[in-house]
């Protein structure tokens, strides 16, 4: 758990405590004169063989703690916890338009190595997408049906890569996770089309309203490209056999922009290696850190405090008038 909190109000806080240690110190000073005028206080310390006049250490503690606290309310007070992958869901949104058929091989190894390495308790999803999104399977911990999903994917026709209804698929299948750590794990080598725009916006604000974090893998196969042979089975009537209609132009401005917007991260592929490294970042560390505002329960303390110090004032630790 790392804490971070702004230095700006420092002088305060060193002014304030000592503010406070000063006027405990003269209040106690002050009333201690007046009881000093009963001499049957002087004489029950005697017989009891300890003092009744004491310097009520433990209220000033309170009062300090609560000045730290409120000091600290508005210094912009965070807490990074570590939560482990048990308290996320994942949904697998991968692109299948043709021209991921030249990776699809190596994606599908990766993805099962990547189930192979979540604990049980964590469910997973998986939505294909070219041009239109397909929901293949919902959340669930049965991770060798998800397998079995994964290998009889195959890429296909017709082109096209709708990155926001994929999003917005994959959010969709998110609603059912309890959890409030969701994520989607987005596999493209595309472009967003421009007619997808508008789907794109709206998708983004549907997933940060939901609080989904997207991490997005860019495959980006420019330089492999024009040496690849169309596989047979892609081929089609309507399908020119030329590959420069299936050439993916990556955006990863876009891409980018899509990580950011969700408090995710993008990943750019150029091999398998690449790939491994990035499913080991998202995943294979099995902790993320997840920034919690910390200033209202600061606040909630700090009221906690106030009135414990309260009720101390009727007990033993209250100053003798």
């Amino acid at each position: 758990m790392n804490i971070s909190v702004s230095y700006e109000h420092v002088n305060l806080l060193l002014i304030l405590l000592g503010l406070a240690a000063v006027i405990h110190f003269l209040v106690l000073r002050t009333r201690r004169k007046r009881v000093l005028y009963f001499s049957n206080y002087v004489l029950l310390e005697r017989i009891l063989g300890r003092k009744i006049l004491h310097n009520n250490y433990p209220a000033l503690a309170l009062r300090m703690m609560i000045v730290i606290l409120l000091v600290l309310a508005i210094s912009d007070f965070k807490v990074a916890l570590s939560l482990d992958t048990t308290s996320f869901d994942y949904v697998l949104a991968v692109d299948t338009s043709p021209s991921m058929s030249m990776n699809f091989r190596n994606i599908t190894g990766i993805t099962l190595e990547f189930l192979d390495s979540l604990p049980r308790e964590t469910r997973v999803g998986l939505v294909t997408f070219s041009k239109e999104s397909y929901i293949r399977s919902g959340l669930s911990h049965d991770y060798s049906s998800i397998k079995k999903e994964m290998f009889n994917l195959t890429v296909g026709v017709p082109p096209g890569t709708s990155i926001g209804k994929a999003l917005l698929t994959a959010s969709n299948v998110l609603d059912e996770s309890r959890k409030t750590n969701r994520t989607i794990i987005l596999i493209t080598d595309g472009d967003i089309e421009e007619d997808e725009a508008v789907d794109l916006n709206k998708s983004l604000d549907s997933l940060r309203a939901k609080n989904i974090t997207v991490f997005v893998m860019g495959i980006n196969n420019s330089e492999y490209y024009f040496d690849y042979e169309l596989p047979p089975e892609l081929r089609t009537e309507e399908v020119n056999e030329s590959l420069s209609i299936y050439g993916p132009v990556l955006d990863e401005e876009m891409l980018m922009l899509i990580a950011n917007q969700t408090n995710g991260q993008y990943y750019e592929m150029t091999g398998r290696d690449s790939m491994e490294e990035a499913f080991k970042s998202i995943i294979l560390s099995q902790k993320q850190e997840v920034i919690l505002d910390a200033q209202s329960y600061v606040l909630a303390l700090a009221a906690i405090l106030i009135f414990i110090e309260w009720a101390l004032g009727a007990t033993k630790f209250k100053t003798v008038p």
